[in-house]
């Protein structure tokens, strides 16, 4: 019953900030209402609160949607010329060898990008250092937002159908939403694969994917891969990170206690090999103490 009452209270508190009524109005009884104001003192509607009563903002929201939804991206031929892309990967790589300030670079590229926003090459490169910055970044500001940012002008810039470009927009897929939501990309991950059977963070792509999966077979296909990917680049931390995710995942599945171990030495053991400097260094802890609560939610009995 209280579940209840949270939620219609919560729906009604949402209703109210829609229509841009101060919230107080719910819990004042009704005869109260009426009587005359203490102040002529005119209501200040937040800016964001204005922002959801117009039919631009619901207009927008439902033009993002449908960018970043539509899959089509995933299935269709490579026939562009990809050379320009290629060139602008390299380009952006080689900046950031440099060791210039990641969130410059991308600032640099998204002048570029919008500029001209229906120019693919320039979102590319956008996007590619946006790729970068999240990653080798640990203070970069809003680093969600942006990597979405860059989601987005990929999905919604005219497809070139090349493989540079198709390869950017599976790994921020991936950066933003792990193995789980990205079972739809295991075929273009198998494509970029046979173009370049050893590129590194497609391999780490392809192993979330089947990593983080309710089919035991794939759980199996994507410890093998990850063990094989050990052996390959020992000296990777990512590797270690995604074998972590393997046991973290396995636990949450199965509740084994001795994959809870194990995903914690592991993440111990790609922690001490991460750069100091890294994005993903500052974050994992954070991955390592969430873990360690829910261990302790299950041990006591929790759901």
């Amino acid at each position: 019953m209280k579940l209840n009452v949270m939620v219609q209270a919560t729906l009604v508190a949402f209703c109210l900030g829609l229509a841009g009524l101060p919230l107080l109005l719910a819990q004042i009884p009704p005869a109260a209402q009426h009587r005359a104001p203490l102040s002529k003192k005119p209501t200040i509607v937040p800016e964001a609160q204005l922002r959801l009563q117009h039919q631009k903002y619901w207009t927008e929201q439902r033009k993002d949607f449908k960018a970043l939804t539509n899959d089509s991206w995933a299935y269709e031929e490579w026939t562009g010329d990809d050379a320009p892309y290629a060139a602008v990967r390299a380009q952006v790589e080689r900046v950031f060898l440099r060791g210039t300030q990641p969130q410059a670079i991308a600032a640099k590229y998204e002048t570029a990008a919008k500029a001209e926003p229906n120019n693919s090459l320039a979102q590319f490169g956008w996007a590619y250092a946006v790729r970068q910055a999240v990653r080798s970044d640990a203070s970069l500001k809003s680093p969600d937002s942006l990597r979405y940012a860059a989601e987005l002008a990929l999905a919604e810039a005219p497809a070139p159908h090349t493989y540079n470009y198709d390869r950017l927009r599976y790994l921020i897929w991936i950066q933003g939403g792990g193995g789980a939501p990205s079972h739809f990309l295991k075929a273009m991950a198998y494509r970029l694969l046979a173009r370049d059977p050893h590129d590194f963070p497609v391999l780490l792509g392809l192993a979330a994917i089947y990593t983080q999966n309710r089919d035991k077979e794939a759980q199996r296909k994507g410890y093998a891969l990850i063990q094989q990917m050990t052996r390959n680049y020992p000296n990777k931390p990512e590797v270690y990170d995604m074998l972590g995710c393997w046991y973290y995942t396995q636990y949450m599945f199965y509740r084994d206690p001795r994959n809870y171990r194990l995903a914690m030495s592991t993440y111990q053991k790609a922690l001490g090999l991460y750069p100091a400097s890294s994005a993903r260094r500052e974050g994992l802890p954070q991955v390592m103490a969430f873990l360690t609560t829910r261990f302790h939610q299950i041990s006591a009995g929790g759901p």
